[in-house]
């Protein structure tokens, strides 16, 4: 619960410092920055006292712990809420740096600290230490996240004006962004209670295998969808400091060919993924659960839905008018509980929770299109000419050859290797010249290096001027 209440926070804290920035107010900047820092401290002050209340009363009377390992238990679960508070507070910081799009830095903080959770594990796993290995771990993990959090405020403090610390007593802000936040909150906790719900329905009605394929399956989809959320972080702040500035004209730019880009580059990925999507899971797991082949596929569907409303959401939330928007797409992503509930207990398969999900992010868009066209101005006309017509060509052309060879060829290495040769012979011209006129060519060979020197910053990339 305290993560959604951070993470709405966090989501308030980027988009006024976002906005604050795109009109070039270093004064109101800096208040935004200094009230989002003492915000996060007090709600790090909640934390720690209920915590060590509440916490500690659950803790010692209500859970089950082995004997003799209530000390491990204890010492656990005071580094961990040193953890969550340290997060809480270098909130704004991080914001500042992806604000700057500084994502070079973003992308160091982010391989480091995975090296150091690696090195962590390996010491655990094989160095001569003394005493309870739980609370090493515990403590370990503690001092990365807190040298990780610490370079990142020298860092923020030490290239950006802003980055100064001062008491502010503004009411107004404080109630903008809890506002803001609030709304965020509302929709976080929508879907969160959806999607618990639907694992709670499929297990009592399926069972925990069913649950199994369920995770195994968003496990490979959040792998598909790293590199466009690295792409998708790059182009929110953009989003919101243009529209702050008021060139609208560039904002829409930025929202037709971040979304069209945003597609393209999941296609690119994912068309090979959905047609070898049972000799994939062999290799990975070897015996493959149940249903866990079409849950995989049906995923990558609904997840190829989702650019044609997350960026179209970051204008919205750019204009700081969210309430009607958030109550409807609260509403529209807790409405998969329901159905969902209804289905498995008149009978129907699994695979319809995810048929039902594929038509809600249809949904989805259609307000998202509705609330941009209202709050931004944009044309129904512009988005079905512009990005869902060349999108669908670009999806229809790729997939017909990659098919092709997926049907004739027999199951096996020979045919995964195949498909992926020609999805990417096929889905490359096929975006190029089908998807993009010639300024959008060149606008998205260079994101997309960018973005992969974002996902590699050590390599040797070089963008193409």
């Amino acid at each position: 619960m305290f993560w959604l209440v951070s993470g709405s926070l966090s989501s308030a804290i980027s988009r006024f410092l976002n906005f604050e920035m795109g009109r070039a107010d270093m004064e109101k900047t800096q208040k935004v920055f200094s009230t989002s820092f003492i915000i996060m401290v007090l709600l790090s002050i909640i934390v720690i006292i209920l915590a060590e209340t509440i916490g500690m009363w659950f803790l010692n009377n209500r859970m089950t712990i082995p004997e003799g390992r209530e000390t491990a238990a204890f010492w656990v679960f005071q580094f961990s809420i040193l953890t969550v508070v340290s997060g809480f507070t270098v909130s704004p910081f991080n914001s500042l740096i992806i604000a700057h799009e500084k994502m070079g830095v973003y992308a160091y903080l982010n391989i480091f600290e995975a090296i150091s959770r690696l090195i962590i594990a390996l010491v655990l796993a094989y160095g001569n230490l003394t005493g309870d290995r739980l609370i090493w771990y515990a403590a370990l993990w503690l001092f990365v996240t807190l040298l990780t959090q610490m370079v990142a405020r020298v860092y923020a403090m030490r290239h950006f004006d802003e980055c100064k610390i001062r008491w502010v007593r503004d009411k107004d802000l404080f109630k903008e962004l809890f506002s803001y936040a609030g709304w965020n909150f509302v929709d976080s906790i929508s879907g969160t209670f959806s999607g618990q719900g639907v694992n709670m329905v499929l297990n009592v009605v399926w069972g925990p295998a069913v649950n199994a394929s369920r995770n195994l399956a968003n496990t490979i989809k959040n792998t598909v969808s790293l590199l466009v959320n690295n792409f998708t972080l790059a182009v929110n702040p953009q989003i919101t400091q243009s529209y702050a500035a008021g060139e609208k004209e560039y904002m829409k730019t930025l929202l037709f060919r971040g979304t069209k880009f945003s597609y393209f580059i999941l296609f690119f990925i994912t068309l090979p993924l959905l047609l070898e999507s049972d000799f994939v899971t062999y290799l990975w797991l070897g015996e493959k659960p149940e249903h866990l082949v079409s849950f995989l596929q049906l995923l990558l569907l609904t997840n190829l839905l989702t650019p044609f409303f997350v960026i179209f959401n970051m204008g919205i939330h750019a204009t700081g008018e969210i309430r009607n928007f958030k109550l409807i797409s609260s509403l529209n992503s807790f409405m998969i509980f329901p159905i969902s509930y209804v289905m498995m207990h008149k009978g129907f398969q699994p695979e319809w929770v995810y048929i039902t999900g594929i038509a809600l992010s249809v949904t989805q868009a259609s307000i998202s299109i509705y609330f941009a066209k209202k709050l931004l101005g944009l044309r129904i006309r512009d988005i079905i000419t512009q990005l869902i017509i060349p999108s669908l060509l670009v999806s229809l052309c790729s997939y017909i050859i990659p098919y092709l060879v997926h049907q004739k060829m027999e199951y096996g290495w020979l045919r995964l290797i195949s498909v992926c040769i020609v999805s990417v012979i096929c889905t490359t011209p096929s975006i190029l010249f089908l998807g993009c006129d010639k300024a959008e060519r060149q606008a998205l060979i260079r994101m997309i290096l960018k973005t992969l020197r974002r996902v590699f910053p050590s390599s040797s990339i070089t963008s193409q001027e």
